[in-house]
């Protein structure tokens, strides 16, 4: 079972696509000192927002796990992110 790391950068109100995933890039900010992005998750199966802390992970399912591994508020702000992808399931 092999997986497979992914790792871009993004603006702020852009819309990147990692394989049939979708990710809306909907906000960047630091509030209190902590670095977070609100992001809106696009796989087939339907959208989902989350907010996420630089240095974390959300599950996307099917998908693997999205990391937010940089924020930038620069300019419009930009988030650098990584997907670890799932390990595919043996075929029988």
């Amino acid at each position: 079972m092999e997986t497979e790391k992914v790792t871009l950068s993004a603006g702020q109100g852009s819309q990147p696509t990692v394989g049939t995933l979708r990710i809306g890039i909907i906000d960047v900010a630091r509030y209190d000192g902590v670095s977070k992005a609100r992001l809106l998750l696009r796989p087939a199966s339907g959208d989902r927002a989350v907010t996420v802390t630089e240095g974390t992970s959300v599950t996307v399912p099917g998908h693997g796990e999205l990391t937010l591994e940089h924020v930038s508020t620069d300019g419009k702000g930009s988030v650098t992110l990584s997907l670890q992808s799932s390990p595919a399931a043996p075929a029988d």
